[in-house]
């Protein structure tokens, strides 16, 4: 009988899958048309304005670790000659400044070795594998959802406006932060604290959100959990450090009290 209900709320909202299906679909074509013409990444409207969209400071970061320790990696005019060579012959004039963690950078590396175009396709599938991998797997251990249920209520994320801009921005947020979240939580369900205190670690590139993973890990004095991730946090400062230089890694607490007030930069 459970199992019947379920196939008419599915099939109930056939028109909506339908329907959200079309704009996913649309949103690929439109990407893959922009992307193949290189107008995707950066581009010029018949008004003259330049964009840009927000993987390109991705990919510039990647850049930037392919040029050794001592790179000042958060100074403006490192950063701007990074992009501009990245959007050559266009140019910018301020940079759009990059304020992440030292090692989102070691995150990134690996995009360096592909064009940029490339390099947002392979973004873009590893965010929306963790993303909707992570709600497929939490979504199957709660009691009573099938397989077909838990891949539509996936696809109608995947469908969904947010899902699709997060894509076509190639955003360093949006799929793989929910993925994260995703994956911690059914970490911290399962009582799998290391492996919880790890992704809890991996989601410090976006600090701001780190706050409600920890207020359930508190609540619950998880401290194998938060042990693991501070180790796991002094690991890839350390890792930053030998990477990136020293330099980079102590100047981060004054690029975040200081960027903002520079004239420099966007």
């Amino acid at each position: 009988m459970a199992g019947a209900r379920r196939f008419f709320w599915l099939g109930g909202q056939s028109v909506y899958v339908a329907v959200l299906s079309f704009l996913l679909a649309a949103c690929l074509v439109s990407t893959s048309m922009q992307l193949v013409n290189h107008k995707l990444l950066f581009s010029r409207d018949d008004d003259s304005h330049f964009h840009i969209i927000d993987f390109i400071n991705s990919y510039s970061a990647a850049k930037l670790v392919q040029q050794g320790p001592g790179t000042a990696v958060y100074d403006p005019k490192v950063q701007l000659a990074s992009v501009n060579s990245i959007i050559a012959p266009e140019h910018l004039d301020q940079a759009f400044y990059f304020q992440y963690p030292p090692y989102f950078f070691l995150m990134a590396a690996p995009l360096a070795w592909l064009s940029p175009e490339a390099a947002f396709v392979v973004w873009n599938l590893f965010s929306l594998f963790v993303g909707l991998g992570g709600c497929l797997l939490v979504m199957r251990g709660l009691r009573g959802w099938t397989i077909p249920c838990a891949l539509a209520i996936c696809w109608m994320f995947a469908c969904s406006l947010p899902g699709c801009q997060t894509l076509h921005m190639g955003q360093q947020g949006g799929w793989l932060m929910v993925g994260l979240f995703f994956l911690f939580f059914f970490c911290f369900v399962k009582r799998q604290d290391v492996a919880a205190g790890l992704l809890l670690s991996a989601t410090t590139y976006k600090p701001q959100y780190v706050f409600f993973l920890l207020i359930p890990a508190l609540s619950a004095r998880r401290w194998l959990l938060l042990l693991a991730a501070l180790g796991f946090e002094a690991f890839m400062i350390a890792a930053s450090g030998f990477v990136l230089g020293w330099g980079a890694v102590l100047d981060y607490p004054r690029v975040l009290f200081n960027a903002e007030k520079s004239e420099e930069i966007v």
